[in-house]
């Protein structure tokens, strides 16, 4: 009511929030992304493994009015775990509503380590400003068909950069799928058949 006692001040959209306001009462929320009660679903596992909020809920922030943009189903779900490299990006950028992933004109370089009882998305420092400015060394291998490799490169998936196994060794991405890929990695993303329990969606 700080801004609404001066603008909109009549507005019927706002008399829910007038009335509250009068009265003490709570307004009673309309959720709009509402699962059925027997789904599961954990919001810091993906936050913590690079899902950003706008990968689901859409770009809340051009919303007028808040809708469900994605259908939450199952095969909508599956289809995230089937290929999850597409949405993956750096922690750093999860509450970015904007990001749309690194292309030729705006790079992103990123730099992976194995820190002990650190959660894994922590270990891995993106930034889109080119670190070679501050002296970093950089470093683009391509790497198709690497034996003993994650899944993601498996073979005919020729688009695989990965890192140098160095301290301040940066990769520079200029596509989504190679960033999503390098992410796949670093976060230690399960395959959807190592996703086996039954209860990790449900109740």
């Amino acid at each position: 009511m700080n801004c609404h006692a001066q603008i909109w001040t009549n507005a019927d959209l706002l008399e829910p929030v007038r009335h509250s306001w009068a009265t003490g009462q709570s307004i009673v929320w309309t959720k709009v992304h509402d699962l059925p009660d027997y789904v599961y679903f954990n919001h810091s596992i993906h936050v913590n493994k690079g899902i950003g909020c706008s990968s689901c809920h859409g770009r809340v922030d051009e919303m007028p009015l808040m809708y469900q943009e994605s259908s939450l189903q199952m095969e909508w779900c599956l289809n995230c775990h089937r290929n999850p490299a597409k949405n993956l990006r750096p922690t750093g950028q999860i509450y970015q509503m904007a990001w749309r992933g690194p292309s030729s004109e705006n790079p992103v370089w990123c730099e992976g380590n194995d820190t002990p009882g650190v959660p894994t998305a922590q270990t891995v420092n993106c930034t889109q400003q080119d670190p070679a400015a501050s002296g970093a060394q950089v470093a683009a291998l391509e790497l198709p068909n690497l034996p003993g490799a994650h899944p993601a490169f498996a073979a005919g998936s020729n688009t695989g950069t990965a890192i140098l196994p160095a301290a301040l060794h940066y990769t520079k991405f200029t596509d989504q799928e190679s960033l999503g890929k390098y992410l796949i990695m670093q976060y230690h993303i399960k395959p959807p058949n190592e996703l086996t329990s039954c209860d990790t969606c449900h109740r």
